[in-house]
Parts: C-alpha cells; sequence; structure tokens
C-alpha cells in the first residue's frame, strides 16, 4: 500500500500484518485506523509504517495487542493530534521518531505504560508545551525529544527515571 495516495480508511484488515516496514508510508489521504486487525496481527507495527500519512487525525482503532512500534512509525504524520489510544495497547517503548515532525501533537496523554522514549521521538511537535511525567515506570527519555516544541514544562518526576537525553 506504499505511497497509496488515495487510501482514507484501514478497517477489515484481518489477513493482513503490518510488520513489514514501510507498508502504508506515503498514504497521504489516510484519515483513521478503524481496526479488524484480526487474529493474525502479531503485535507489530513495522519501521516507518505510517510514515508521511499527513492526513492522520489519531492512533484510534489500533489494536489493543499491539506492543511494538518500529522506527519512525508516524515520523511526518502532520495532522495527528491524538495518541492517547497506546494507553489501550502493550506499548512500552516509543522507538527513535516515532512521532517526530507530528507538530499537531498538543498533549502526551495516554502514555503512563511508557518506560521508555526514544531519540527525537517527538521533535518538531511544535504544539506539545508540557509532558506529565508522572508516570512511575518512565526510566529513560532519549535526545533532543523536545527540540523544536514549545516544551517549558516537565511535571512531575517519575520515581524510575534513570535517562534524560542531551537537548532534551
Amino acid at each position: 500500500f506504499k505511497d497509496c495516495r488515495r487510501l482514507r480508511t484501514l478497517a477489515g484488515m484481518d489477513a493482513f500484518s503490518p510488520s513489514e516496514p514501510y507498508s502504508f508510508q506515503g498514504c497521504r489521504s489516510l484519515l483513521s485506523l478503524e481496526g479488524g486487525w484480526g487474529d493474525g496481527f502479531g503485535g507489530v507495527f513495522g519501521k516507518r509504517i505510517f510514515e508521511g500519512c499527513e492526513s492522520l487525525l489519531d492512533l484510534g482503532g489500533i489494536p489493543s495487542s499491539l506492543t511494538t512500534l518500529g522506527v519512525a512509525s508516524f515520523l511526518g504524520c502532520r495532522s495527528l493530534v491524538d495518541i492517547s489510544a497506546l494507553a489501550s495497547t502493550g506499548v512500552t517503548t516509543l522507538p527513535d521518531k516515532c512521532f517526530m515532525d507530528c507538530p499537531s501533537i498538543a498533549s502526551l496523554d495516554g502514555l503512563s505504560a511508557v518506560t521508555a522514549i526514544g531519540d527525537d521521538c517527538f521533535n518538531g511537535s511544535v504544539l506539545l508545551s508540557s509532558f506529565d511525567g508522572t508516570s512511575d515506570v518512565l526510566e529513560t527519555v532519549g535526545a533532543r525529544n523536545f527540540r523544536n516544541s514549545a516544551f517549558s514544562t516537565f511535571e512531575g518526576s517519575p520515581s524510575g527515571l534513570i535517562y534524560v537525553g542531551e537537548e532534551c
């Protein structure tokens, strides 16, 4: 489906496993991930799977059995506003560049189970101004995460926080 510019919705994905890298990269008209992932879903979104899906608004419809996001999974999803659906999944690590250049993300609600945030994960999220870091499980925040954002407040102090990268 790479560069399928007219694809607007993912529904009835029973027989499809999105673990392949670049599966929906460049699907600029994709608005929603309505689900229906079925039993064949292996819990993995491959690297750069939704990169450049500029119309994607939120992550509603992602499978609850999702456990792994690939590097740069949602890089450049310029309209992505809401990532709170991650709270209903088994995702504990946000890899490098996962939400880089997603300027519409304004809140990091739904990340209470996340233990690690990779380098540049939220770099370019220009509306993001604070992060509620009260989760006791967050251990690592990679480098340059909040570069090119309005970030000014890290609320709370996770008791398990071990590492905060440079230029964070």
